[in-house]
């Protein structure tokens, strides 16, 4: 196939739960993706196989995003009661393609999933993945995405969240090409808990598009929500945050903060932190820091020969740097490492 026939009917994906105007461009964002084929995946266990169906989880993507992977090869990692797994999943090649990942923690599991989600110059590819936590269980997420130079990735994440299960993901965006990033976590378990952390650079004509969502179901849930990132040159990021809590999580916590620094001109950058609350005993904060170098930091820099570019520069891989450090495995960190000093 080839032409109109290769390309999927325009979707709208990574909707906000609360949409709003029209008129802001913030609600949703539309996609034309090509017709993808199947990717294979590399993962580093002997719990890794095939799968004949997703698991039953609402993602960040949204329903939307389903045609996306509709027909698209499923894989399965399942940790039984107790046990502890690390693994690392990455594509086996290049190429125009996409999959779909069940993670299942059965209680008192321990997993650590690595994702390094690399793709070629012009390629679209997307990865669905789906997790479920049950009780006591915790999944630590560290994902490096890096999509080529006019290339797409599409990353849509769901999860359901166990009682006093944990969920930590940790996100950093990177690359040449466009990403779009769903996110939702739904936290149905007394005290399940969720903490995300992400860091992004977007340059160029680069777009970032991200729709992380919190939903607190169980009573004494908690959530962490945290993103800090540079834009530069005519880069677009839209990043919506929602913390949600809904009628009959009493006791819940949850906070949002994201950090933007701004080192262009024609940037368009849209910060959306939302709470949602349906109940009274519960607490929210949330809030954005955007903003350029001032002029303290500029004259610091000066005064020791570094001219603004240069500062710049310093300035972002630092806060790249201070992430990829913290993916804690260490063949991914030097990937991670890699992948900044490419970008920058």
């Amino acid at each position: 196939m080839d032409g109109k026939e290769n390309i999927m009917e325009t979707m709208r994906i990574n909707r906000l739960p609360a949409i709003t105007w029209n008129r802001m461009d913030i609600n949703d964002i539309p996609v034309n993706l090509p017709k993808l084929s199947g990717a294979e995946l590399a993962i580093d266990t002997e719990k890794a196989m095939h799968a004949t169906t997703a698991l039953d989880v609402k993602t960040g993507a949204g329903e939307n995003a389903d045609v996306i992977f509709a027909g698209l090869p499923a894989y399965s990692v399942s940790v039984e009661a107790g046990e502890t797994l690390e693994t690392l999943v990455e594509w086996k090649s290049a190429g125009t393609q996409g999959a779909v990942l069940n993670v299942q923690a059965s209680e008192g599991s321990t997993v650590t999933l690595y994702t390094h989600l690399k793709s070629g110059e012009d390629d679209t590819t997307a990865l669905r993945l789906l997790l479920n936590l049950e009780k006591n269980a915790k999944i630590r997420l560290v994902e490096l995405l890096e999509p080529g130079k006019n290339g797409v990735l599409v990353h849509d994440l769901g999860g359901t969240v166990g009682e006093n299960a944990d969920i930590e993901v940790l996100h950093l965006y990177l690359g040449s090409g466009d990403i779009y990033s769903g996110c939702r976590m739904d936290l149905y378990g007394e005290k399940a808990n969720f903490t995300y952390q992400a860091g992004y650079l977007g340059q160029g004509s680069q777009l970032l598009d991200v729709n992380l969502i919190a939903n607190h179901f169980g009573k004494n849930t908690t959530c962490n929500l945290r993103a800090d990132g540079t834009l530069k040159d005519q880069a677009r990021k839209t990043f919506r945050g929602t913390i949600d809590f809904k009628r009959g999580c009493k006791g819940s916590v949850g906070a949002e903060q994201e950090n933007v620094l701004l080192l262009g001109e024609e940037i368009v950058n849209k910060t959306i932190p939302l709470i949602l609350c349906a109940e009274e005993d519960v607490q929210g904060d949330h809030g954005a820091t955007i903003g350029e170098l001032d002029e303290d930091t500029l004259f610091f820099f000066a005064a020791r020969g570094i001219d603004s570019v240069t500062a710049e520069n310093i300035l972002t891989r630092e806060k790249l740097y201070r992430l990829a450090e913290a993916m804690g495995r260490e063949d991914v960190v030097e990937l991670a490492r890699k992948a900044i000093e490419e970008v920058l």
